[in-house]
């Protein structure tokens, strides 16, 4: 696999990631008895680091690829967070979710592929 493909994995870890040390993060908030000063427990604020390095990342892939090729792998997180859900949080699992989930990986495999095609097609022309 080319590195430039690689790194469209690197954002959708750090959402992954930043999301559920929000997640670890908003546990840790009495809302009983709320100051702000609570908002920036270390959870929190590694959460904003992650997805504020996504934002960096995410450039650089979109001065690299097409938007409309990149932006779909993007739902690969919905996979990802209802793994984590269940695993780190205890969170329901229906079939609903899991049927959804298979439809967001047909989808991003379907978009992966037409991308490759229309790279072979862009060699072809040349």
């Amino acid at each position: 696999m080319n590195s430039r493909y690689r790194l469209i994995l690197v954002p959708i870890i750090l959402i992954v990631l930043g999301q559920s040390l929000a997640k670890i993060g908003a546990s840790h908030i009495d809302l009983s008895n709320f100051s702000i000063s609570q908002v920036f427990n270390i959870f929190i604020i590694v959460a904003f680091i992650c997805l504020l390095a996504r934002v960096f990342v995410w450039l650089v892939l979109m001065r690299t690829f097409d938007l409309a090729f990149i932006y779909p792998f993007i739902s690969v997180s919905y996979i990802l967070i209802l793994i984590v859900s269940y695993l780190a949080f205890d969170e329901v699992v229906t079939v609903g979710k899991i049927a959804g989930s298979c439809l967001i990986a047909s989808g991003v495999f379907c978009i992966s592929l037409a991308g490759k095609h229309n790279k072979l097609k862009d060699r072809m022309n040349v």
